[in-house]
C-alpha cells in the first residue's frame, strides 16, 4: 500500500473520533509521530507513525497509562486500521 492510501485510512479512522468529547485527536509535524488519539476516560493513547525510508511500513503504538483497557470501539477501529496498513500494534503499559 502506498503512503497516500495510508494516509487516507488513518484520516477516515481518526475523522471517527474528531469532535467527540472522550478523545482527543493530533494531527502531528513529521518530526514527531504522525497522528494520535487518546481515550480519555481510560488513559489510553494511540500513536501512528509514517515511514521515514523506503521499505518502511508504518507503526502503531498504543500505550496505555496506568493498565485500564481501551475501550471497546478504540480496540475494534485501530485493529481495522492495523489490518489495512498490515502492521502489528506495539502495546506498552506505563
Amino acid at each position: 500500500m502506498n503512503k497516500k492510501m495510508a494516509q487516507f485510512w488513518i484520516e477516515d479512522c481518526i475523522s471517527w473520533f474528531d469532535g467527540d468529547k472522550g478523545y482527543d485527536v493530533s494531527r502531528h509535524t513529521k518530526d514527531q509521530f504522525t497522528y494520535s488519539i487518546a481515550e480519555n476516560s481510560t488513559n489510553n493513547t494511540v500513536y501512528f507513525f509514517e515511514p521515514v525510508f523506503p521499505g518502511e511500513q508504518w507503526a502503531i503504538l498504543s500505550i496505555s497509562y496506568g493498565g485500564a483497557t481501551a475501550s471497546t470501539r478504540l480496540i475494534s477501529d485501530i485493529n481495522l486500521i492495523a489490518t489495512r496498513l498490515n502492521v502489528k500494534i506495539i502495546q506498552e503499559v506505563c
